[in-house]
């Protein structure tokens, strides 16, 4: 692999003005010093006697920031301001030369650092799709592939992942919480964080909001649906939700539609395509929909101690504990801070 070697440049402006001296100026400034004649200055810069005349107009005397002197039998002469400004910039041209060559040191030494990524399998989330950015800052790499909470949750019961992201009902729907995070509970090594809480719900055209206002005006006549894919948090959180008020999901037109994002299922509602669907509230806001909440979540990473390690552990907590993490989850609609950040067991309860 080839070295990068710096290249840095100085920008040489008059004081009060926004006249900036053309990087060019400085080698003819040179020839002209070495020269005291304007066509040998030419010929040492590499560049024709119209071309230099033109360059040095609007630096010559008696112009305000004269850099050059130019006498017809006298030749060419630098002003005391051009002989300051030439010795100015040889001097600071050698000390940036030797700074540059530090910084490429120091440059090279941290490209040749190895880079430790984190696979993370996580459900889909507006929010999630951003932690990166923040971990990032922490010096916490991620790579995040989106499936549902099962797969997630498996993918790191098997060690294909260090971290998984999925979320649980908060509430009367317990039994699905406690089924969905089984496989992690016989685990030792596992720690669970809670990143936020989220609203799901029906996600509504607005001219339709009369005609539907719970799960089951959606089995009424001519209410188009559109779902979640099968194997999906959410899927599953709405499917709970239709089996607790025993409604039967053969009755709904749009059942075995199905998207694959929040995001998505909004758009489709948006698109006029569908009436309604079952999504986060931030994704409704995000299209200017209506919205009718159902059910609460607890958005969660768990993580495998053994795959993800204290350091790793403790720059992911920084990261949520940052003021501006916490300031993109307070703004967002439908999203709220949980009460602590911390890593704890996993409870089958």
């Amino acid at each position: 692999m080839k070295r990068w070697i710096p290249s840095p440049q100085i920008h040489w402006r008059a004081e009060g003005t926004r006249a900036e001296v053309d990087p060019r100026l400085l080698s003819l400034l040179t020839g002209i010093a070495a020269h005291g004649a304007l066509a040998e200055a030419a010929n040492d810069a590499g560049m024709s006697y119209r071309h230099a005349w033109a360059l040095l107009q609007p630096w010559v005397v008696p112009l305000p920031n004269a850099l050059v002197k130019l006498q017809r039998g006298e030749g060419a002469k630098l002003t005391n301001p051009g002989v300051a400004l030439l010795q100015s910039h040889r001097l600071l041209s050698e000390r940036l030369a030797v700074t540059a060559q530090s910084w490429l040191g120091e440059t090279e030494a941290v490209a040749e650092a190895p880079t430790i990524r984190h696979e993370c399998v996580a459900s889909h989330d507006l929010l999630i799709v951003r932690l990166p950015e923040f971990t990032r800052s922490q010096g916490l790499e991620l790579d995040i592939t989106f499936r549902g909470s099962g797969e997630a949750i498996a993918a790191l019961a098997e060690g294909r992942a260090a971290l998984a992201g999925f979320h649980v009902p908060i509430g009367a729907l317990g039994a699905l919480r406690r089924q969905m995070i089984a496989p992690l509970v016989p685990l030792r090594d596992v720690r669970v964080v809670r990143l936020f809480m989220r609203t799901q719900g029906l996600i509504v055209r607005a001219a339709s909001k009369r005609l539907i206002l719970s799960l089951a005006d959606l089995a009424k006549r001519d209410i188009r649906f559109v779902n979640r894919q099968r194997g999906s948090g959410t899927r599953q959180v709405f499917d709970a939700l239709l089996a607790a008020a025993r409604i039967d999901p053969r009755r709904i037109d749009g059942y075995a539609r199905e998207e694959f994002t929040h995001a998505a299922v909004a758009a489709t509602v948006a698109a006029g395509s569908a009436d309604a669907g079952f999504g986060i509230a931030a994704a409704a806001a995000q299209f200017d929909l209506a919205f009718v909440p159902l059910a609460r979540e607890s958005y969660a990473v768990a993580l495998r101690r053994d795959l993800f390690d204290v350091s790793a552990e403790h720059s992911l907590l920084q990261a949520l504990r940052a003021p501006a993490w916490r300031a993109l989850v307070t703004a967002t609609t439908g999203y709220a801070l949980p009460s602590r950040v911390s890593a704890s067991p996993i409870r089958a309860n």
